[in-house]
């Protein structure tokens, strides 16, 4: 193998490296904030799948004081509407990890048989940011 190889090598690696880093970083900076917002949403969509098999209706706004109750709501603005949860990040101090999500919403709609929520359906400028749409 030549020196001149040996640096096109080189080039090469260096050229696939630039590119992969950037999206390696973006990648793991996702999945930090996904791992924050995630879990409180499967806590706000347990408590409402328990309010409705336990009500037999959707809670409204005026039931969002129970169905929050036992959910760390910091950085989160919630509203609940016929069961569709709105969540908006409120995350204006720069030291937070949520700062580069601060306005972005997500709304959570959930899917109905006769007699229990069979699933969920994410929307919103923040699920489609966060490629958590499903």
């Amino acid at each position: 193998m030549s020196v001149t190889e040996l640096m096109v090598a080189i080039c090469i690696v260096a050229v696939l490296a630039t590119v992969a880093i950037p999206s390696y970083i973006s990648y793991v900076q996702q999945a930090r904030v996904v791992s924050l917002i995630i879990p409180r949403l499967h806590l706000i969509e347990t408590s409402i799948s328990h309010f409705y098999s336990l009500n037999n209706r959707l809670p409204v706004s005026s039931d969002v004081a129970d169905i929050l109750a036992n959910i760390d709501a910091e950085n989160l603005d919630i509203v609940l509407a016929s069961g569709t949860v709105v969540m908006t990040i409120r995350a204006e101090d720069k030291k937070s990890k949520l700062h580069i999500l601060d306005g972005k919403i997500l709304v959570a709609s959930p899917v109905l048989t006769k007699d229990k929520i069979v699933a969920w359906h994410l929307a919103g400028e923040l699920a489609d940011r966060l490629k958590i749409n499903y």
